[in-house]
């Protein structure tokens, strides 16, 4: 499945100032015009209120020619021009606010708006805070702090802030939308889409906040693979707002998710069309790569790398360290360490504590040969996230490349005391007991693996070898048989049956398997002596010298077959024949031969 990435409607951040609740109370002027002002700025509320920005400027441009020195109407023409995306004229008009009154409560939220849009989030609290020390009954400023503390990741003050704004106004759908989203952050999906759900009862003021509630309720149906559901949440969100980008990208993933690629790709392409962002350009990266088409792959990710957009006080845009892990991690899919690498140094400069990105380098390192980095980078990666089992991972299969086995098995063992269930850990360690000649415990830990998955088809291989050697033909018997459900294409399993039926007497089974591995490879020596051997326990010697015979006519110095041609001569009385068909063998060393050839 393609990682949920999220994109954001950036009218929402600016033009919300003010909603909850009223703005702080000011004195009307005391000038002959003063009513005509007071009535520009109702009017100019009521346009904000409908997202009609353009309205909303005309009214307030006007109201700013009848009382330039007051600062009420530079904050209305600073949320007019935020819900046109104008960002800088925005922050002019809160500035000039201030500077009439530095603890204009609202034009330090809207100020605040503008910074967090611009992803200078310390200056943004900083403004919030004075806001709220203007005015501690200010609804909205909290439901901004709560909003810029989700970004921040600062929880139980996100929490706060959005209670203290649901006292001063408990049926705004507004903030019972940014609780949801908080909600959503924290992987509490039930209370998340309780919130969203008692916003639309409370019935949002303008279409785009509709939309907008419709979108995340996709979200979760997504998140919780209710694909059907979140299909029809994101069609109702574009059915309230045509042009909401996020929904159409957020279509796009859960076409990705169900296998539907052409589908999913006319979605992030839509989703472009009506604003561009990182995230589209990456999930089609993502798909592409899916696909193995690198070369569109590469080129979807270096867009979104050149895509700069504004942070979301929603879901956080993907951050280009994230992208350009995603980049990376096709390089290495391609072999190419070394910008696969740059990428992921370049990562950790714009997120230093991104544990991810020195795991991916770590990787880059090993495939360059330079294990001893590698180890460095996974251990910076486990410092930085000490329950990271990827990285644990990474490092124990280097710790085993440079034969340090006692140190891949810990590894390896602290992510199955961790994560029981995982099956590639318990594979790792069968592997570890095997070439350090411990067949007992390399078969335990594989019947680990198979525990945790039973469809982890390296396993039941590993397994079945080392039971065949170790004469448990039982379960080498059913793992063959297991492998064979899970891939028919692998013929191997077909020559293990025959083999284990010929030792165990079951000779027409042992002669059905090997005729099917010969539909596929009619030229194998090695089929063919096996096939011949089973005719030998059955006595019937014409079938098996033929055999014989087409094996050697492929491959003449094929010793086992020579042996068993000199099996069969003894026992048709051919003596000299058979010693010069034994002395080949052992020429051949088939160790079994050489004593025959000295009679």
């Amino acid at each position: 499945m393609i990682k949920l990435t999220r994109l954001l409607v950036l009218s929402i951040l600016i033009a919300a100032a003010g909603s909850v609740g009223s703005l702080p109370a000011q004195a009307a002027p005391s000038t002959p015009s003063a009513v005509t002002t007071s009535s520009l700025l109702q009017s100019a509320d009521q346009a904000l209120k409908a997202s009609q920005w353009q309205k909303a400027l005309e009214l307030s441009q006007k109201a700013v020619k009848q009382a330039p020195k007051d600062p009420e109407v530079y904050v209305r023409l600073g949320r007019a021009y935020g819900g046109l995306n104008q960002f800088d004229k925005a922050l002019a008009q809160f500035n000039q606010a201030l500077k009439l009154k530095p603890s204009h409560a609202a034009a330090l939220n809207g100020r605040a708006k503008v910074q967090m849009v611009w992803r200078k989030l310390d200056l943004a609290h900083e403004d919030l805070t004075q806001a709220l020390k203007a005015d501690p009954n200010y609804g909205d400023a909290y439901l901004t702090r709560g909003l810029l503390r989700i970004i921040l990741k600062q929880n139980e003050g996100a929490l706060e802030d959005l209670t203290q704004a649901l006292k001063r106004d408990p049926k705004n759908p507004e903030i019972l939308t940014a609780r949801g989203i908080y909600y959503y952050t924290r992987g509490q999906y039930p209370a998340s889409q309780a919130d969203f759900k008692q916003a639309l009862q409370f019935k949002p003021a303008t279409p785009q906040e509709y939309a907008r509630i419709y979108n995340y309720l996709g979200v979760i149906d997504y998140t919780q693979d209710r694909y059907a559901e979140a299909l029809a949440h994101f069609e109702q969100a574009i059915k309230y707002q045509p042009n909401l980008a996020d929904a159409y990208n957020n279509q796009g993933l859960v076409y990705a998710a169900q296998n539907q690629p052409t589908k999913a790709l006319e979605r992030f392409q839509a989703s472009l069309k009506h604003q561009d962002s990182p995230n589209p350009y990456t999930n089609m990266g993502d798909l592409y790569a899916a696909q193995g088409d690198f070369e569109k792959a590469l080129a979807a990710y270096s867009q979104a790398l050149s895509v700069k957009s504004p942070v979301s006080t929603d879901f956080p845009l993907i951050s280009q360290a994230a992208i350009l892990n995603s980049r990376g991690r096709l390089y290495l899919e391609v072999r190419e360490p070394v910008k696969a690498l740059a990428d992921f140094e370049l990562a950790l400069k714009l997120e230093p504590q991104r544990a991810e990105s020195q795991n991916l380098r770590g990787i880059a390192l090993n495939q360059m040969g330079k294990s001893d980095q590698a180890l460095q980078a996974f251990d910076q990666a486990i410092v930085l996230q000490p329950n990271f089992l990827d990285a644990y991972g990474n490092r124990g299969l280097t710790h085993a490349q440079l034969k340090n086995f006692p140190q891949a098995l810990a590894d390896f063992e602290w992510i199955t005391k961790m994560a029981p269930g995982n099956a590639s850990a318990h594979f790792y360690i069968g592997q570890i007991h095997e070439n350090q000649g411990q067949p007992d415990k390399a078969i335990a830990a594989y019947t680990a693996t198979i525990k945790a998955d039973n469809q982890f088809l390296q396993a039941f291989k590993a397994r079945a070898v080392l039971a065949i050697q170790s004469k448990q033909y039982e379960i080498a018997l059913g793992d063959a048989t297991r492998i064979l459900e899970l891939d028919p294409r692998v013929l191997a399993a077909h020559v293990m049956r025959g083999d284990i039926y010929n030792w165990t007497g079951r000779h027409e089974e042992a002669l059905a398997e090997y005729a099917t591995v010969l539909k596929a490879f009619p030229d194998s020596p090695d089929i063919l002596s096996s096939r011949a051997e089973v005719y030998l326990n059955q006595k019937k010697y014409d079938l098996a010298q033929t055999d014989l015979e087409k094996a050697l006519s492929l491959q003449a110095d094929y010793g086992p077959a020579w042996y068993q041609l000199g099996q069969i001569q003894t026992q048709a009385g051919k003596g000299a024949e058979a010693k010069q068909s034994f002395q080949k063998a052992c020429q051949l060393k088939v160790e079994a031969a050489c004593a025959l050839a000295q009679n």
